[in-house]
This record gives C-alpha cells, structure tokens and sequence, in this order.
C-alpha cells in the first residue's frame, strides 16, 4: 500500500505521519486516490492496537476473543498455530509436519518506476495463495512453476536493494507517539512493545537481513 503514496523515503513518509514540520497535509496531498488519502489519515490510529482489541472485547464474551501478536506468529509459528486451534476447539494435526514460510515479505525497492510498472502488468493478487512467492512481484499470473520462478529471481536481483539503512530516528519517534497504547496493551494485555530492547531485537533482525 506504501507504494501508493508518493516517492518518498520512509524517513520523510514518517514526518508526514506525525506532522513533524506541518508536512501532513502537504504529503496528503500529494497522494492521487482517495482510498489511500483516506487510509493514510488513519495510518497512526491502525497501530493503537489497544484501542481495536477493545472494541472486539466489548462486542463479544471474553472466551471468544484471541489475541496473538506477528513477532511471536514470525518466531513460533508451529506453537502459536496450535493455541489458535485449541482456542477453536480444532485439532492441529496438519499443522505438526507443515512448512511455515514467510509470503509478501517487505524489501527496499531500487527502481520505484519498474515497481510501478510491475503493478499495473502484473496486476498482483495477494489471494493467489498457489502462485504466491516470498516477495512481491509482477509475475504471479505465470501458471509455469519454471518460468516464473526463473523470472522472480531476475526481478529480485533487479529490484531488491540493500537494506543498511538507518532508521533509528523514524522508530524512535513512532515509538513516542505509540508510548501511552502501548503502555495500556502492557497493562491490559502483558504484550510489551514499550522496552527498548524490542526496538534492539527490530534493528539486529534488520542488520542480519
């Protein structure tokens, strides 16, 4: 969805979020499509994780509610699937010899305009789960295994650009203004984004990737 709003890098796309320099209004602007003018006025509130989960947990019985989080789905796949089976009464069987693999991975793109082009040819279906590939790219629609993943790996090579940039001062500000859910999801829910090592484990992930 990011690749809807304005070339822009994520240090200045953050800014905008936040207002910093009254660039909000000015980066709004600049977006084409209303859905996605729309989607980034709401781009801040979608983080107060809090704030959603409240709003399931008054509409239904406190048992009918689960709630996980993507690191610990990306750390321990195998067992956090489990706990959503049991919390559905399911067996997980078919889960116990499964290959978890990451899909629709995000990655630095080198050529904006080629990841455009990509797009609009390739015309990307997220919900082609039997020509998904790890990474987007615009040649899901090929039915030949061979040739299709002959050409995402050209395309990788192409587009994948390296990822040692510095994003300290980005998350250190998104990281204040989500201090006050945060700190309510830690007490309410004992999920912890607020510790400074979690920022830690973020940035050495990314150095090794």
């Amino acid at each position: 969805m990011y690749q809807e709003y304005p070339d822009s890098e994520f240090d200045e796309f953050t800014n905008a979020l936040l207002n910093i320099g009254q660039t909000r209004d000015i980066y709004r602007d600049r977006i084409s499509k209303d859905f996605f003018k729309e989607l980034f006025s709401a781009e801040i509130e979608m983080g107060r994780y809090i704030n959603h989960i409240r709003r399931w947990q008054s509409e239904l019985p406190e048992d009918q509610v689960f709630v996980g989080t993507m690191e610990r789905l990306r750390d321990e796949p195998a067992a956090m699937i489990s706990e959503v089976c049991t919390f559905l009464g399911l067996s997980d069987h078919c889960y116990e010899s499964y290959d978890f693999k990451p899909f629709m991975q995000s990655y630095k793109v080198r050529y904006s305009w080629l990841q455009k082009i990509g797009r609009k040819v390739g015309k990307e279906d997220p919900m082609r789960f039997d020509r998904i590939s790890q990474f987007q790219n615009p040649f899901h629609r090929i039915p030949l295994d061979g040739v299709r993943t002959k050409l995402e790996t050209l395309y990788k090579k192409i587009q994948h650009a390296n990822k040692g940039v510095d994003f300290s001062q980005s998350f250190a500000l998104l990281d204040a203004a989500y201090q006050n859910s945060n700190a309510e999801l830690f007490a309410g829910l004992g999920i912890d984004y607020r510790k400074d090592d979690f920022m830690a484990e973020t940035k050495e992930r990314q150095a090794a990737e």
